[in-house]
């Protein structure tokens, strides 16, 4: 039994066990096992990182292989054969296997500090909408609050309207805060008169007018 190497079309180098066998006056080679391949890349730069981890491939599949005919080779075969692939392909030595740690260490390092910044900084991002929700919140509840009491003095100026007591003239100051139409609209329908309306924004005195109509309106 021999090694034989063979060129792969992808540039892979390839190692198979084979054995030859005499038929008919000729010599034919029977193949064995198939026990490893290797890039061409990684045997161009065999003590680089992509090349010792090349090797470390290559030996993986080739020990497994040869442990798996161990019932079928002896010894000396499988020394002959071990010697045969690290003439080509080098054994891992314990320091590059030592680096090989070194490097898959400082990969995965990296990679979950990575991960841990991504996601702080989401937990962050988070937090400041939580932030921005609750000050948006907090200006919410004051406009309500200020709201609740508006619409209960107007509802208790309806109710007195209702009554039949004529009231006095209410006054509503910037027209850009679009609740006051509202309000103005529910004393309109309760029977109040607007008199006059002022706008210092042109574009609002036309819509005021057209919802809330009655009065005059001045610029």
């Amino acid at each position: 039994m021999f090694v034989r190497w063979r060129q792969r079309p992808s540039g892979r180098l390839s190692a198979r066990l084979v054995e030859n066998q005499r038929a008919d006056d000729r010599v034919l080679q029977q193949h064995i096992a198939e026990l490893g391949a290797i890039a061409g890349e990684a045997l161009a730069q065999p003590h680089e990182i992509a090349g010792i981890k090349g090797r470390r491939a290559f030996w993986a599949t080739a020990n497994a292989t040869l442990a798996r005919l161990s019932n079928r080779i002896d010894v000396a075969a499988d020394g002959a054969a071990r010697a045969a692939l690290h003439a080509r392909v080098p054994m891992v030595t314990p320091d590059e296997l030592a680096l090989l740690a070194l490097d898959e260490a400082e990969h995965d390092a990296a990679l979950w500090q990575h991960q841990s910044d991504g996601a702080h900084d989401i937990v962050a991002a988070r937090q400041r909408l939580i932030e921005a929700a609750q000050r948006a919140l907090a200006d919410d509840q004051a406009i309500a609050a200020a709201d609740d009491v508006r619409a209960a003095a107007a509802k208790a100026r309806l109710e007195r309207a209702r009554a039949g007591e004529i009231l006095e003239p209410t006054f509503a100051i910037g027209l850009d805060h679009f609740h006051i139409w509202g309000q103005l609209e529910l004393l309109r329908r309760a029977g109040a008169e607007l008199a006059a309306s002022h706008a210092a924004e042109n574009g609002l005195a036309k819509p005021f007018a057209e919802r809330v109509p009655g009065g005059e309106t001045r610029r």
